[in-house]
């Protein structure tokens, strides 16, 4: 049986740190089999970051989101040059540029901003 390759996304993995509902059950076993390769890119971390530093996400892990990710057996994905210039080039999302649909609001489940705990 092939290997089971998963990526999350940043809305995913704040789901998972936080043991969020939003979180599928499916997706919440994908991640926890052995079978599984589990996959974060650098540009979520760079999102949350962005975020945490903005104010609007805390993050909840003492440490880093790289501990956490690599605590978590999950894979760390780089971001290259060709990855920013293929995302760059892609049409711009409505309303905005072509980051937009992308970002985390703070606004979802278990996204937690600054504030108190659970704070929408």
């Amino acid at each position: 049986m092939p290997e089971t390759k998963l990526l999350l996304d940043t809305h995913a993995l704040l789901w998972w740190a936080v043991a969020d509902r939003s979180l599928s059950r499916k997706v919440r076993r994908l991640i926890e089999d052995q079978g599984t390769s589990v996959f974060v890119s650098a540009a979520t971390a760079w999102e949350i970051a962005t975020k945490v530093r903005l104010g609007k996400l805390r993050w909840e892990h003492g440490g880093s989101l790289e501990a956490y990710c690599a605590e978590q057996r999950f894979a760390m994905l780089p971001v290259t040059f060709a990855h920013g210039e293929r995302a760059g080039s892609w049409p711009q999302a409505p309303g905005g540029d072509s980051t937009a649909s992308t970002s985390v609001t703070g606004s979802r489940p278990g996204v937690r901003r600054s504030g108190r705990p659970g704070q929408r």
